[in-house]
This record gives structure tokens, sequence and C-alpha cells, in this order.
């Protein structure tokens, strides 16, 4: 799958990059980065409200790594929607299965998407 074929014009990406050491394991650490696409619909209201909101997921992630009791009820939450089942769009699963193992997974998510795992 082609990431093209998922990030098209109006989309904000939050892009997920593992480090990882000279010999190939993963450092533990990452980077986070934007995919910002040309915008051709929105007013300037709303563009600036999904500029905030990807602000306040990237300043989430920061305080998971830095704000100790912040990461604890990150996680404390996330195991309870996992435990619901409501980190993981059950009609999505067979179509996410598929998806792994492939040498270019990409995940297509919104504001909505149910997901699961670890930071």
């Amino acid at each position: 799958m082609n990431p093209n074929d998922i990030i098209s014009n109006d989309d904000v990406a939050l892009v997920l990059s593992p480090n990882f050491e000279k010999d190939g394991t993963w450092s533990g650490t990452l980077d986070l980065n934007i995919a910002i696409m040309p915008v051709d619909k929105g007013t300037e209201e709303s563009i600036g409200a999904i500029e905030e909101l990807t602000n306040m997921l990237i300043t989430c992630f920061r305080l998971i790594t830095e704000d100790e009791e912040f990461h604890h009820q990150v996680m404390k939450a996330m195991i309870q929607y996992v435990d619901r089942g409501e980190l993981l769009d059950q009609d999505k699963l067979d179509e996410v299965e598929q998806m792994i193992g492939a040498s270019d997974n990409v995940y297509k998510l919104n504001a909505w998407t149910k997901t699961r795992g670890n930071a």
C-alpha cells in the first residue's frame, strides 16, 4: 500500500519514526513528525481547530515521555479502553491483520478511529 493512496489533500498526519541502534535494535525512542498536505477545503476557523488538535496530540505525546503521573493516567485509561474493546474497531480487524507483515504498513486513522497498542 502506497502512503499516497491514504494521505490526500486536506489531511494532517502524525508520523512516528522509531530510532534504531547500529545493530538494528530499537533504541526505545521515537521521533514525532507532522505531514501536512495542501489544504483545499475548510475555513480559517476549521483549519485553526485542526491545528490546535494536532498541537494538543503532540503535547500529549511529550507529556507521556516527560510527566510520570500523566503517563500513568494515560496507561490506566488505555488499559480500560482495551479491556472494554473500545480501542479496536472489530469491523476493521481482518483488514488490519491482512496489512500486518507488508513492507509498507500504513493504517488510515481519523479522529474517531479505534486503535490499540503501546507507545
